[in-house]
């Protein structure tokens, strides 16, 4: 098991009542599935006061990077201590 530093973002960070977390995980389906359990819910239990609906794991509406690779182009989804998984609010506007 690796351990892990989890940081979260702008509203993330607001509505997760926490900026970092240290999370011991076997790989990244593993730390993924631990975020979800402490932060999910009260994510969206915020997004829903404000009349946003998200469905899924926090993962699927979240801009989400190891190490600063974007997690939907990495390979080897085994994890070593010390990584950082970044969690961002999707970004938009113009």
């Amino acid at each position: 098991m690796a351990k892990v530093t989890v940081r979260l973002y702008s509203l993330w960070q607001v509505y997760a009542g926490a900026a970092s977390t240290v999370f011991e995980a076997k790989d990244l389906e593993d730390l993924l599935e631990q975020v979800e359990q402490k932060f999910g819910s009260r994510i969206r239990e915020k997004l829903q006061a404000r009349k946003i609906d998200l469905s899924g794991r926090i993962d699927e509406f979240s801009l989400v990077l190891l190490n600063g690779t974007n997690i939907k182009q990495v390979n080897d989804t085994s994890l070593k201590d010390g990584d950082v998984l970044h969690i961002m609010p999707p970004l938009a506007g113009g």
